[in-house]
């Protein structure tokens, strides 16, 4: 799953290189939820900036949440 969320941002997302996609384990998080940091150079002017996005999705319903630093 985290091979595909990767190749996904790589496809749709030209702004983004040298992407990774991590699994967080969290012990307060349930069963049926995945935790994940997206990790990515953005593409800028003159220089590239590093970003990190920490996800969740509830994979009972689909519904997910992204926080930036």
């Amino acid at each position: 799953l985290l091979r595909l969320i990767q190749q996904t941002i790589e496809i749709f997302e030209p702004r983004l290189s040298s992407i990774r996609v991590q699994a967080v384990e969290s012990a307060n998080s349930g069963p049926r939820v995945l935790r994940f940091q997206i990790e990515a150079l953005l593409k800028m002017d003159p220089a590239p900036e590093q970003i990190l996005f920490d996800t969740t999705l509830q994979l009972n319903n689909g519904e997910y949440q992204i926080k930036s630093d």
